[in-house]
């Protein structure tokens, strides 16, 4: 079980590091000197972002469930997903189905799937309001309201 210190409330993204324990075979982070800030408990797993990680948890072969920890270590978002991405203005990419006909959707900081899992692969994290995906065998952009787009539109600065 982790042990939590109230430090962690404090820190910022960049005050954890995603570090492996070679001998459990599992990841956690550790603060810049390596000591265990959240203990290496998770199957797999991501760096911070907007206050948030995506992890693994379980041996589920071939892959464990995804979920979201916040800096203490504690579920957010429990693990529920096949895949999963780091947030960026607000939402994450999710994947779902990964065994049969895998799909990518986006959900909120609340786990809300906002943006159903219907691209086939995400290629961009969200940017000046729009992601980068492949939906239908084709490049598309997605807006954060889900709006599919062949071309980006040009206000958004987006890959300028």
């Amino acid at each position: 079980m982790c042990e939590f210190s109230e430090k962690n409330l404090y820190l910022s993204d960049d005050d954890l590091i995603f570090k492996v324990d070679e001998e459990k075979d599992r990841c956690g982070f550790v603060d810049k000197d390596g000591e265990w800030l959240i203990q290496p408990k998770f199957a797999n797993g991501r760096d911070f972002h907007e206050g948030l990680a995506a992890m693994a948890e379980g041996t589920d072969y071939p892959y464990p469930k995804w979920g979201f920890i916040n800096t203490l270590g504690r579920w957010v978002i429990g693990p529920k997903f096949d895949g999963a991405g780091d947030f960026h203005e607000g939402l994450a990419w999710i994947e779902k189905d990964w065994w049969s006909n895998p799909r990518y959707g986006f959900i909120d900081e609340n786990g809300e799937e906002v943006i159903d899992a219907k691209f086939d692969r995400i290629v961009e994290d969200y940017s000046n309001g729009y992601a980068k995906v492949i939906y239908k065998d084709d490049l598309r952009y997605v807006d954060r309201q889900g709006n599919i787009y062949d071309s980006m539109p040009r206000e958004s600065g987006f890959g300028n």
